[in-house]
């Protein structure tokens, strides 16, 4: 669980394209407040900066961090627990927000995931 909501929380950093301090500092805290293992993270955080590497358009890039995040997405879907999803979504509006300006390919993302999860999704727009 705790290493889905990491990767849910990365792939709404990478999003956008862009690699902010501001979310990164973030995802960084509440890694060590989750306690997911290191080599966990860096591993994401390497496959994160794969995607954003690949120089995909806006609309493949999308695309890809959506697949990328899929199986975290499925991770929370199974646990069938609400608090643990609005949770997840409520970390990934905080880091959208860390950097000050919530883009559009974040909140798209963030209302993706709260569908996918049946849960509320925050109004961002």
């Amino acid at each position: 669980m705790k290493n889905a909501i990491v990767k849910l929380m990365i792939a709404t950093m990478i999003v956008d394209g862009q690699l902010y301090i501001g979310e990164i500092k973030f995802i960084n805290l509440m890694k060590e407040i989750l306690e997911v293992d290191d080599k966990v993270y860096i591993e994401l955080i390497k496959e994160a900066k794969e995607i954003i590497a690949c120089g995909y358009d806006d609309s493949e890039h999308y695309d890809a961090v959506l697949n990328w995040s899929q199986p975290a997405l499925d991770t929370l879907r199974a646990m069938n627990d609400p608090a643990v999803s609005s949770l997840a979504i409520a970390y990934m509006v905080l880091v959208a927000n860390a950097d000050g300006e919530i883009q559009d390919a974040e909140v798209d993302l963030i209302q993706h995931s709260a569908s996918f999860l049946d849960v509320s999704a925050p109004t961002l727009r």
